[in-house]
């Protein structure tokens, strides 16, 4: 790239990178925590190209953020000012380009303002958490194939956790009504009775390994509840229903599921403060009734007793292996 400059009252030609940047269009992204506006273009050096996406705030730092992505991105260090001058020319490129399209990118799956559940099967969605297609499927096929969900076992056990898929999907909708969900389901039981099997043919359609365990750290437990943002959140493995930390550790988090409280923290360098988001359903497996947490958090906890004969093997056997069948052919 090339530029001109006055030297001696003459105009002169000098080179100053070994790249052009071509703006492409706006990315606005969608987030848990509000817009972030993205430019999105290319850049091209000898018979190189590369893409790049960046921030809006970090335009005025472009080449450094290139430089960092891209080594072989040099100024030229014969010309003085150089970093300078280019910035004046990443300016000018983007403001003789004053109409460049915008586009919508969401950056996380879930309801959106226009009313639409937003997955990584559509364009505008750059999550994991793929939809499958049905557009083509027999709806009553599709309805007979879910309630068939509630014949693994015994009702008092599959209706709840049936019920809680939908309550997953639907949190936006509960909330948007002014009754945001306030509960945790709980799925007590002694080892080998198939709570965590259960839980993971019901809730972990798009990932089999969306479960995380009820050891990890309270900041885990957040940014896994992020992540489950319009689903169900899989807490697996309440050990010790009389140990303290645990009991601690699931009243606090109770708390922020159940009363929309995410903990606040700062970013940006303590300029702006950012709330975790907490609109989740949660299931959470343990090895037996939870009775020793406090009142208030006993009140929001209902609680499903599973036996080892409560779930039949077979059953729910015939439910896992069409999970995986679906996850190989791109369906779910």
């Amino acid at each position: 790239m090339f530029t001109t400059i006055e030297k001696n009252g003459l105009q002169i030609e000098v080179r100053l990178a070994n790249m052009v940047m071509v703006p492409i269009k706006w990315h606005r992204h969608i987030t848990l925590h509000g817009d972030e506006i993205h430019l999105y273009g290319k850049i091209k050096t000898g018979a190189k190209v590369f893409e790049f996406d960046i921030l809006e705030r970090q335009i005025s730092h472009f080449f450094k953020v290139m430089q960092e992505k891209h080594p072989t991105v040099t100024l030229d260090s014969a010309c003085r000012n150089a970093e300078k001058l280019f910035q004046e020319y990443v300016s000018a490129s983007i403001e003789a380009a004053s109409n460049l399209e915008e586009c919508k990118i969401y950056d996380c799956p879930g309801w959106g303002e226009d009313f639409l559940y937003h997955s990584g099967a559509a364009k505008d969605c750059i999550s994991s958490r793929i939809l499958p297609d049905i557009a083509g499927m027999d709806i009553c096929t599709i309805f007979q194939r879910g309630l068939g969900f509630l014949g693994i076992g015994n009702i008092e056990v599959t209706l709840p956790v049936f019920l809680q898929m939908a309550v997953g999907v639907m949190a936006k909708l509960f909330e948007d009504a002014g009754m945001p969900v306030q509960y945790l389901l709980c799925l007590a039981g002694p080892s080998g009775s198939k709570k965590t099997s259960v839980s993971k043919a019901a809730f972990c359609i798009f990932d089999i390994n969306d479960v995380i365990n009820f050891t990890s750290t309270d900041r885990a437990l957040e940014l896994h509840a992020e992540a489950c943002h319009d689903w169900v959140m899989v807490l697996d493995d309440l050990a010790s229903v009389k140990d303290k930390e645990s009991l601690r550790k699931l009243n606090t988090f109770l708390r922020q599921i159940c009363d929309s409280s995410g903990r606040k923290k700062s970013v940006n360098g303590g300029r702006d403060i950012e709330t975790v988001s907490t609109r989740t359903s949660v299931v959470v497996t343990a090895e037996s009734v939870i009775e020793d947490l406090q009142q208030s958090g006993l009140l929001r906890l209902v609680q499903v007793p599973v036996r080892k004969d409560s779930i039949r093997n077979e059953a729910l056997a015939f439910f896992q292996h069409d999970q995986s069948l679906a996850r190989l052919e791109g369906r779910g």
